[in-house]
């Protein structure tokens, strides 16, 4: 759809009115570029509010949007270096505005000065504008600042970004990771507890050296109403590893007897708490399986009971305190999880019992990372992998908001509408969910705003946050267009803003940042580079394709397969067989085509072998040290062992095809089938053996 302006020379097509907004009318198609069909671009700016399904639409909006700028007296968002930033204000013709700079408190620190022989003018809808050019000082420290503009009873304002101009020291580490809810201990109620997080990674630094325990899935995946769900709720909902918002905890992992109060409550009380943990007390023996519905039913009414109990002084000081740093969006958040809607969101007793929850669960996973550092810190050993001091605990979090999500929700206006676009990347993950689409340029001071809340909502309990679905901030790719012809089209983000709130807040909280490499194209690892901002490898030792590993921007690596399946599962081929039984009997369906089993181990098998690393003769056990020592010659400075390959589990964490296959109910085993526990995790030999190879690797390139 083109059409010509009557004397303007003028060309307008949806092509070019899409491109404009980031949306792009080509896309590569399995190494093919293609275009993209005209409705599915009409459809793609009519999810993002843009009209263009007539000539005389598309001539409007195309105006409009060269408009759009002028009818803005600041940008959304402004990115400042160490030598400052050239930016414009714009008002009403012979206005003369008032633009200044103050913190995030409100407190004024300088006006800036407009210089009026730098200006120009435009006529916007039926007055002229003036656009007068100003620059933002150097010099100022990083973090987050706000610049206002008033001018003849008009106001703006603008969130400023002062990026740090030093780029963050790495601290080399030995490090390992797991899913917190797949290994309990004898005091847990059914599931890893915030506690267990802890000592899991005190036995694991005291004992084998590891400097840093990475945790993920820690985050709740619904409403209160998703942890008691009805009869055939769909069991994908309730899968940690896509949650509903990535800035607060799970209460579900909450330690009951590790909360002060406790030891306050009655006799009489103290009996309820120790009734509704006696049915879950089974649920720790070998072969039980994680009910989360059964342990929240539980844990619910003891912890109401706890919370009723009074608190000293100083713990009800210390909870205020925790509210008042999170502001309204705890309020926000609680009402959310807790179902409340219209007059019910008066209920201050529910809302206070659900800020009490996360108070509870930030001071207990706090407490974890501390006593992880204490166990890092008292290590003796002679590696360096604890250059610079202990490390603690890592956070894995997902960039992506899920679906009816909260975080979805708090961010409004700033994502795409599911009714008209779904995110075609989480579609084909086959995960039976979808994240939403943010929106390109639009709404940046919000995105902005949920990726600082994101970092400040970290602090205290973790040294490192690794960000997944890194992609997510440069391109995105849609599935939109008419019913039965929905297409993929690629839009682009602006990244800049984005980056730079994410390396802002990590230097301003005390936080390293990283991102997940899978997903990431060359350039927006050079992107993500130029902030310092450091990148993990994911390698998968079973992928047959050349792979290229960017030494410049490449800090850490690990080994990851496709679908999480741990190595000697790979190995051992049990995730085809289990892959196969659960598609056959739980799904009712068939599978058209198994991988080999034989020949994916023989190419690695080959592999080590040329690497002198392995003999034909060797076990799956001492091929999956050598995998991992294979990793260790590439010598970045992190490296990370999954806790399923060190142990010997051999059952997948996902299953293509298989959206409902619940491996979030499934707890960690070793080699010989038996449970992997918080009392025997540092018992198991092959672990041990395993984390010991590559430390004494990787000794000789970081001694201190």
């Amino acid at each position: 759809m083109k059409d010509q302006a009557q004397g303007s020379g003028r060309s307008y097509s949806v092509a070019a009115l899409a491109s404009a907004y980031g949306i792009r009318s080509t896309t590569n198609e399995h190494g093919t570029p293609r275009d993209v069909p005209e409705d599915v671009l009409i459809a793609a700016l009519e999810a993002i509010g843009v009209h263009a399904n007539t000539p005389e639409a598309v001539r409007v909006e195309t105006r409009a949007l060269a408009d759009a700028q002028w009818r803005r007296m600041l940008p959304q968002v402004l990115v400042v270096g160490s030598d400052g930033l050239e930016t414009w204000v714009i008002v009403a013709e012979n206005d003369q505005p008032e633009v200044w700079l103050e913190d995030l408190t409100g407190r004024w620190l300088t006006s800036l000065t407009i210089d009026p022989a730098r200006r120009d003018a435009r006529f916007v809808d039926t007055r002229t504008l003036t656009r007068y050019e100003l620059e933002v000082p150097g010099g100022l420290e990083p973090g987050f600042y706000v610049l206002r503009a008033r001018s003849n009873g008009d106001q703006s304002r603008s969130t400023v970004i002062v990026t740090p101009s030093s780029t963050p020291t790495v601290r080399p580490g030995l490090g390992v990771a797991y899913h917190p809810h797949s290994v309990t201990s004898a005091q847990s109620w059914g599931i890893g507890e915030y506690t267990d997080i802890g000592d899991i990674g005190y036995v694991l630094a005291r004992a084998c050296g590891v400097d840093y325990l990475e945790v993920s899935a820690l985050s709740p995946v619904g409403p209160l109403s998703s942890l008691d769900p009805m009869p055939g709720h769909a069991a994908v909902n309730f899968d940690p590893n896509f949650p509903a918002t990535v800035r607060y905890l799970d209460p579900v992992n909450i330690r009951v007897e590790d909360i002060p109060e406790i030891g306050y409550v009655t006799s009489a009380d103290r009996s309820l708490i120790e009734w509704a943990k006696e049915p879950l007390e089974g649920r720790n023996t070998q072969g039980s399986v994680i009910e989360r519905r059964a342990v929240w039913r539980a844990k619910e009414s003891a912890l109401r009971v706890i919370f009723g109990t009074e608190r000293s002084y100083a713990r009800e000081t210390q909870f205020r305190a925790f509210k008042a740093s999170r502001g309204e969006d705890l309020v926000k958040f609680s009402s959310w999880w807790l179902g409340l809607t219209g007059s019910e969101q008066g209920s201050s007793g529910e809302i206070e019992f659900a800020s009490w929850l996360q108070w509870i669960a930030h001071e207990q996973l706090s407490a974890a990372h501390a006593r992880m550092r204490d166990g890092a810190a008292r290590d003796t050993r002679s590696s360096a992998s604890c250059t610079g001091g202990p490390i603690g605990l890592v956070r894995r979090i997902p960039l992506g908001c899920r679906h009816g999500g909260y975080d979805a929700a708090s961010l409004g206006n700033a994502v795409v509408n599911k009714a008209k676009v779904e995110n075609w990347n989480e579609l084909a993950a086959d995960v039976g969910t979808t994240h939403v689409a943010f929106m390109p340029l639009l709404q940046q001071w919000r995105q902005v705003a949920h990726l600082k809340a994101l970092v400040d909502s970290v602090r205290g309990t973790c040294a490192r946050v690794v960000l997944t679905q890194g992609d997510l901030l440069f391109t995105q790719k849609w599935l939109c267009g008419p019913i039965g012809r929905k297409r993929a089209v690629d839009v682009t983000m602006d990244h800049t803003p984005l980056l730079a709130a994410l390396a802002t807040a990590g230097h301003l909280y005390g936080i390293e940042i990283a991102f997940d490499a899978l997903g990431l194209e060359p350039w927006m690892r050079e992107e993500i580079d130029a902030y310092g901002l450091p990148i993990i490898d994911a390698v998968d030792p079973f992928d047959t394709e050349p792979r290229e590993l960017w030494h410049t921007t490449v800090t850490g690596s690990t080994l990851r397969t496709l679908g999480d399946v741990p190595i000697p599962g790979m190995l051992s081929g049990e995730d085809v067989e289990l892959s196969h039984q659960f598609v056959k009997n739980v799904m009712g369906k068939r599978r058209e085509s198994l991988p080999d089993v034989r020949t994916r181990r023989a190419g690695v098998v080959s592999r080590l072998v040329s690497e002198g690393l392995a003999d034909p003769t060797s076990s799956d056990r001492e091929l999956a040290d050598s995998l991992y020592a294979s990793l260790s010659g590439e010598l970045t400075p992190w490296l990370t062992i999954q806790l399923a390959d060190g142990v010997g589990e051999t059952r997948p964490a996902s299953i293509a095809g298989a959206p409902g296959y619940p491996h979030y109910r499934i707890k960690l085993r070793d080699s010989a089938g038996g449970e992997v526990r918080v009392e025997n995790v540092v018992e198991n030999a092959r672990l041990r053996n395993v984390l010991a190879h590559v430390a004494a690797l990787r000794e000789d390139r970081f001694a201190i």
